[in-house]
């Protein structure tokens, strides 16, 4: 039996985030020391590792930091099982990926089995970016996919909960990245992974501890490793300087209801309902923002 390291976020990207003190060359350098330390974490245990998609924090990446990963990756004797993301989709659509995208690099690279890189589709369920039906090896106990999904539940039969994930999809193990804060949700012996993210990029997280997450396929247990994060280096002076229009506006809509109560959930629930100009996702990153008491307008995103 096997054991996988599960891990999703990396977002590697040349630029420095907003809320990151190092300079250019320092933040190159972090970024290879923290890929570093998920494969030496994979590799002490045994277990290859599966990316559940956003490698890249951009569709298209200078190749200096695709060459890192490369090096990096092609160095190791572990499979690297991958997904995209939409970071890392032209257009956000999987159409002409390898023409576009620095992802489509290592989907090339995946079709020499004489590397390590693996496309997860042809060895796991996969659900692909923005579709509902099963795609890749459907009879296999694990699907992939990249969508954000929620540890728990704001409204009924909410899709985006862990919960409705599991009921939707009969696999005993399923991965998801998209969600930067990681969880595990279990029920009936099966289990929702959401790694998190692998590095730090919004100052909303200063105090969240990356990490990858551990899967023994024999014991089916779960364990969290701590990745290389330099906390020190997360700041916050930035705060204010930028702003989301989309949670900006969500904002006065709040405080402009004729009908405004003093229920909480009803609020939220009545100014969504009268928001027509929103996708689905937004309204669940308000939802779920807005329980964690988070500011939009200092989220420094």
């Amino acid at each position: 039996m096997q054991k996988f390291i599960f891990t999703a976020d990396w977002h590697l990207r040349a630029s420095v985030p907003i809320c990151r003190s190092e300079k250019q060359d320092e933040w190159l350098v972090f970024m290879e020391k923290v890929v570093s330390d998920v494969i030496n974490i994979a590799e002490k245990n045994g277990a290859d590792i599966i990316i559940a998609g956003d490698i890249f924090h951009t569709y298209k990446v200078p190749s200096y930091v695709l060459n890192m990963l490369l090096d990096k990756m092609l160095c190791s004797e572990i499979i690297f099982y991958i997904i995209p993301g939409q970071h890392d989709l032209w257009g956000h659509n999987e159409k002409e990926l390898t023409k576009y995208s620095s992802y489509g690099t290592l989907e090339l690279l995946a079709k020499d089995k004489r590397t390590n890189i693996r496309l997860a589709k042809d060895y796991f369920a996969y659900l692909p970016y923005g579709g509902e039906e099963v795609a890749g090896k459907k009879d296999s106990d694990m699907l992939i996919m990249h969508r954000l999904i929620y540890s728990d539940s704001f409204l009924p039969k909410d899709p985006h909960s862990a919960e409705e994930i599991l009921k939707r999809y009969p696999y005993s193990v399923i991965i998801s990245g998209d969600n930067h804060r990681g969880f595990v949700y279990e029920r009936d012996g099966r289990k929702l992974i959401v790694p998190g993210c692998l590095t730090v990029q919004s100052s909303d997280f200063k105090d969240y501890k990356p990490s990858v997450v551990l899967y023994d396929s024999s014991s089916k247990e779960t364990t969290r490793h701590l990745v290389y994060n330099k906390a020190e280096n997360i700041i916050d002076e930035h705060i204010g300087d930028k702003e989301n229009d989309k949670f900006s506006s969500f904002i006065v809509i709040l405080k402009s209801e004729n009908k405004f109560n003093l229920s909480f959930e009803d609020n939220v629930k009545q100014a969504l309902e009268n928001e027509t100009n929103m996708d689905v996702k937004m309204k669940k990153e308000i939802i779920y923002y807005l329980k964690k008491g988070v500011d939009y307008d200092s989220r420094g995103i």
